[in-house]
């Protein structure tokens, strides 16, 4: 638990909050201003204050609070006014810069646009991306950005954190944060079938799989993806080149609309990520360089070694992310075999280097060089 003390333009106006610092957000729970005293409580989202509940929309905006209505237009400008501190998608109003607070920045719903640039760097495969200030790549309706980081589709970021409140459906579906349903239901064309959630607020997909006749070889049943480090050989050579598989079944709750996942194998979604020079055949040449959904590594017929690798989803997404950090850091030589050329690196130095970002270290087969020089850490960071 943490007490905070915000001291306003009006030097005799304090407000001390009281946040749960266990949870992503910092929960509100408390908040007194002078001698009012007002309590929150909390589930996925704020449930009440002083036990009067919040009734919130799909993606977690306030639409109603005791005798208040709110309403808001795509990007969350609203001309209600309010006694109670949140706002568009649960942000909560800074009142003296008239701004929401979205963690890792301020948010004006006015202009659509973040105040300041985000962190996490866009990428020309997705040129959405690319303008730092945008809210949820101008889909304010589809997605949002708790963190100030990232835009989610609000559904999947319920079923992330564990939430057992969602209703599921590939056409349309959202938060119902006042109905706890604990079933999930699934279309996939003309086929809809309902499922009974666990205990865990998760499907059992060992039903699904039978209810619409799947068979998923790569991913077992009560899961919902599986990575793999896969390897095939090059060139006719001795040499083989590794890449990262990542299979998701559609309605994975973190990868199954996921922009990346556009292959398929028998109803399974999957991505790859891989390094590649820039030019040239043998020796060293060109600059080392990682991409999603190389041709070759998509190719699963030439796979000739899949080994597994035990990782959650959030690791996953953080190397999509560094992989687009590597992309924007200074440029590196590359060479087919690293250790015969000092300063440079292959597609395996970048495979090493990627996993090692997040802390996995992992062995792949006698054949495959590179894996002994793992490229920098630094260039997997953050980039300014």
């Amino acid at each position: 638990m943490k007490r905070i003390i915000f001291v306003y333009l009006n030097p005799t106006k304090n407000t001390d909050d009281v946040l749960d610092i266990t949870k992503q957000f910092n929960n509100l729970l408390q908040r007194t201003q002078g001698n009012e005293v007002t309590a929150f409580t909390w589930d996925f989202s704020v449930l009440s204050a002083n036990e009067h509940p919040y009734l919130l929309d799909e993606l977690g905006t306030p639409i109603r609070f005791n005798n208040e209505i709110y309403s808001y237009d795509e990007f969350g400008l609203s001309t209600n006014s309010s006694t109670q501190p949140f706002s568009f998608t649960g942000y909560q109003h800074d009142t003296v810069a008239n701004t929401l607070f979205a963690q890792a920045r301020e948010y004006t719903p006015n202009t659509g646009r973040f105040v300041a640039k985000d962190l996490v760097k866009g990428n020309v495969i997705m040129p959405s991306t690319l303008n730092a200030y945008l809210y949820c790549v101008n889909s304010p309706l589809n997605l949002v950005d708790l963190n100030g980081l990232i835009p989610v589709n609000p559904e999947v970021y319920g079923n992330a954190m564990g939430a057992d409140d969602v209703t599921t459906d590939t056409n349309r579906s959202g938060f119902l944060w006042l109905d706890v349903t604990r079933t999930a239901t699934i279309t996939y064309g003309d086929e809809t079938h309902s499922f009974t959630l666990n205990s865990d607020g998760k499907v059992d997909y060992s039903e699904i799989n039978a209810a619409f006749g799947w068979e998923n070889p790569w991913i077992p049943n009560g899961q919902t993806y599986s990575a793999f480090l896969g390897s095939h050989p090059t060139f006719n050579s001795p040499w083989h080149h590794s890449s990262l598989v990542v299979f998701a079944l559609p309605d994975c709750p973190v990868f199954g609309g996921h922009e990346l996942f556009a292959h398929s194998f028998s109803n399974v979604n999957y991505m790859t990520i891989g390094g590649d020079a820039t030019g040239g055949l043998f020796g060293q040449w060109g600059r080392l360089i990682g991409l999603p959904n190389r041709p070759s590594d998509v190719n699963l017929d030439i796979k000739n070694e899949m080994l597994p690798l035990n990782v959650v989803a959030t690791v996953i997404l953080q190397m999509i992310q560094n992989t687009y950090n590597f992309m924007n850091s200074p440029h590196l030589t590359y060479a087919l075999t690293p250790a015969d050329f000092s300063n440079s690196y292959n597609s395996g130095s970048f495979l090493a280097g990627l996993l090692r970002s997040v802390g996995i270290t992992i062995t792949p087969g006698p054949n495959s060089p590179g894996w002994d020089k793992p490229v920098p850490r630094s260039h997997f960071i953050c980039q300014e």
